[in-house]
């Protein structure tokens, strides 16, 4: 397996596994019977996207720059996502 097909490989997997927990923050409203997405998914989606950026862009090993970028920012986002949700 060379390089590009590895960083592809990881890659799609990622993606395959941040559908199958976006999918994970929807709910009901009890009120209009409605599906909602949760603030705390949404925010951890948004935030890990927006940290794996600023990680990978940042220098040095991308893709492990880019990994601790995600961890933390869906963290962060989490957090503001399930404030908001109370």
């Amino acid at each position: 397996m060379n390089q590009r097909t590895g960083i592809a490989a990881r890659t799609s997997l990622a993606l395959m596994l941040a559908a199958l927990l976006s999918a994970c923050a929807t709910s009901t409203d009890p009120w209009t019977g409605e599906p909602r997405t949760s603030r705390t998914g949404a925010g951890a989606g948004i935030g890990a996207g927006i940290g794996a950026v600023i990680g990978a862009v940042s220098g040095g090993d991308r893709l492990k720059r880019a990994a601790i970028g995600a961890g933390v920012g869906a963290l962060a986002g989490a957090a503001v996502g399930n404030y908001m949700d109370r």
